[in-house]
């Protein structure tokens, strides 16, 4: 997108200069945007998708509901999911995922899918094993797939000598699920524990998830991760930048149960109305401009576009992450199979075919409340030290299969009220509740109150 604004910018600029000029400008802008996009990568800045947290087992613990508009909109709720994630994946789903990604074209790749052993003396307990994908001739990287950690995407380098190199490939299915099921019983544990070197637990400490109503109130939760108002040297919390959240996709259940395929994904249709959606673009002839999407093994999801339509049917696909991919016929329309399941799913999930569509993602409002939800901090209390449970009301209702939302990095604390030590999630909650009573925004007990006596 940004590729074509400055060319046509750089021409609209230059139409007197002479061609060999006009072509040297456009070259040099369009050089200087990708560094500052691998720049951006490199800093962390640089937004790569939605990110699928994914693994054994996904379940919400508790969910906690917020009405934070007052008046304004006093049945629309904040919910925050404690979501609890197995990372880890059984050797049924291994073996799933090894199938699939097995009848994929392997021809010019820089790695062989296969498992991997390594009978290495360092470790103690088990032997590791490994399920290493590749990603295509075009791509610098591949998946690595562990008993107690699920996919994980790495340089190519990186996996031939972590992982290849020092182990043996092995064909023998037997073996290899006898010895993918040891690793994975003693992987039981929690994720802050090692059962042998290099090895941690599959059990993740539980995530804080924002759904529900978040867009209206999306700068106030982006502002609460700024220092409190009558904190001037910034005791609170050590950063004067706002912290952005990432995007996440949660499925609640098994998902390593769901075939994800072996490549990237999919067809997207442009930004119309719902009615003007169409599901079967998978079967329609590629064109430039239909919006496409990627699902790499890791589970981030990243969207795009055909740029171009080559004379030797090959199709030239560019993503937001940056990268242009060559697709032929066969790929293409596997990857706009896939997006129909994809679509599937985020529709049965009340997300409106536009959103499901759209190449501009925000967090859905997928997650529903009752009206008129029960306050749970009564009027006449005093408002608590912890101010947020004064804007907390019941939740009431079912928390959806699949939902999108915010995630506050998880290892970044604060010092907030008497310095207790808090995670950003509890920070990024806390301070918006006490600006919103600085700001006189009615708390739902207030609002109850009023109610009653009407």
């Amino acid at each position: 997108m940004w590729q074509s604004f400055l060319t046509g910018a750089s021409a609209c600029l230059c139409t007197s200069a002479p061609l060999h000029r006009q072509s040297m400008l456009t070259n040099h802008l369009i050089k200087c945007l990708d560094k500052r996009v691998r720049d951006a990568k490199s800093a962390g800045d640089f937004d790569i998708g939605i990110q699928t947290l994914t693994g054994n087992n996904v379940s919400v613990k508790k969910t906690r509901a917020f009405n934070f508009r007052g008046s304004e909109a006093k049945d629309e709720s904040v919910l925050v999911h404690s979501v609890v994630i197995d990372r880890g994946m059984s050797s049924d789903a291994a073996l799933k995922v090894y199938g699939e990604a097995i009848q994929a074209d392997q021809r010019g790749s820089k790695i062989q899918t296969g498992f991997y052993i390594d009978g290495r003396a360092l470790f103690k307990q088990c032997t590791p094993v490994y399920l290493v994908l590749s990603l295509g001739r075009t791509s610098p990287n591949a998946v690595v797939v562990r008993p107690n950690d699920g996919r994980t995407c790495f340089n190519i380098d990186h996996v031939m000598s972590r992982f290849v190199q020092p182990s043996l490939r092995c064909d023998d299915m037997a073996k290899v699920r006898k010895t993918w099921d040891a690793e994975f019983a003693l992987a039981n544990i929690g994720s802050d524990e090692y059962y042998q070197k290099w090895s941690k637990g599959r059990h993740r400490k539980p995530t804080h998830i924002f759904g529900g109503k978040i867009v209206p109130v999306i700068n106030k939760l982006l502002t609460a991760t700024l220092p409190r108002r009558n904190d001037p040297y910034a005791i609170s919390i050590s950063s004067k930048e706002m912290t952005l959240p990432k995007i996440v996709r949660i499925e609640i259940g098994s998902i390593d149960e769901v075939t994800e395929g072996s490549g990237a994904s999919t067809v997207l249709s442009p930004d119309v109305p719902d009615d003007d959606v169409n599901v079967d673009v998978a079967n329609e002839p590629p064109a430039v401009g239909q919006k496409v999407a990627r699902k790499i093994h890791g589970g981030t999801i990243f969207r795009g576009q055909i740029v171009e339509c080559t004379s030797n049917n090959s199709y030239v696909t560019e993503f937001t992450d940056g990268k242009r991919i060559e697709m032929d016929g066969e790929e293409l329309r596997e990857s706009k199979k896939l997006f129909a399941a994809e679509l599937m799913k985020l529709t049965k999930a009340n997300v409106s075919k536009t959103d499901a569509a759209s190449t501009k993602v925000y967090a859905s409002d997928l997650a529903k409340t009752a009206t008129q939800a029960r306050p749970l901090w009564t009027e006449t209390d005093d408002i608590p030290d912890d101010c947020e449970r004064a804007y907390e009301v019941e939740f009431v209702g079912d928390v959806p299969k699949l939902f999108i939302g915010l995630e506050f990095p998880e290892k970044k604390e604060a010092k907030s009220w008497n310095y207790e030590m808090l995670q950003l999630w509890k920070y990024v909650l806390r301070n918006l509740a006490e600006r919103n009573l600085e700001d006189g925004i009615e708390t739902p007990a207030k609002l109850f109150g009023q109610a009653r006596l009407k």
